[in-house]
């Protein structure tokens, strides 16, 4: 070592010294940190707004090493627009527990998907809205999975009319509590929002002989 040059290989503040596109720490928590990064910016900015270099630099990683995990932004979006609940656990959901079928369901929204995937939820609704080659995409996905889920659980000649009804109104509430935040309902308790949601969706959910032609089964 040249005399007096400080010998840097040890310093913590120098995030790089393990080899340039690479963040101190192993591969996979760089790639959960472009991720993390990815998540954040899509939700902010939207597809069309975020790029590359910004996930890099949130990242804190090179945007080389971006590039090698994921190729493009078009498959890092897609890597990270995660379902916000899986088709099978929404029709447990609506199928059985306790209570009416539409609190069920606007309670689990509120306490756990809306606060826990947020981010997520907010990339999928911007990429949606704001970026037309995203959107064939996130339809596929919805119908195939979240509609489907729901669906299955109806049971009725509608099941996925009423489905994509409800899911329309769980869309609108997240827009308004979590994205714009209207008042009173940002502010409103869980228990306000489902005492008045919960019968409005069960109003959805109801199986007429009209829609049902007398096929047994249904919500409880």
């Amino acid at each position: 070592m040249t005399p007096g040059r400080k010998d840097r290989r040890g310093d913590a503040s120098h995030p790089r010294a393990k080899g340039p596109g690479r963040r101190v720490g192993t591969t996979g928590a760089s790639r959960e940190a472009i991720l993390k990064a990815a998540r954040g910016l899509f939700a902010k900015l939207g597809f069309r707004g975020t790029t590359m270099r910004a996930i890099a630099k949130q990242a804190g990683v090179d945007v080389a090493l971006v590039h090698y995990f994921f190729e493009s932004k078009a498959k890092l979006f897609s890597t990270i627009i995660e379902l916000p609940i899986v088709p099978e656990r929404l029709t447990e959901l609506l199928s059985s527990g306790r209570g009416q079928p539409g609190e069920r369901m606007a309670r689990y929204y509120l306490e756990h998907l809306f606060p826990e995937r947020r981010d997520a939820i907010t990339a999928m609704l911007r990429a949606g809205i704001g970026d037309p080659d995203c959107t064939p995409a996130l339809r596929a996905l919805i119908e195939q999975t979240l509609v489907a889920g729901a669906a299955k659980a109806l049971r009725s000649k509608d099941a996925r009319l009423r489905a994509e009804l409800a899911g329309a109104q769980m869309i609108g509430l997240f827009i308004s509590r979590c994205i714009v935040g209207v008042e009173p309902l940002a502010t409103a308790s869980v228990d306000q929002i489902v005492g008045v949601l919960g019968p409005a969706l069960d109003a959805l959910f109801s199986q007429s002989e009209e829609t049902n032609e007398g096929e047994s089964g249904g919500l409880s």
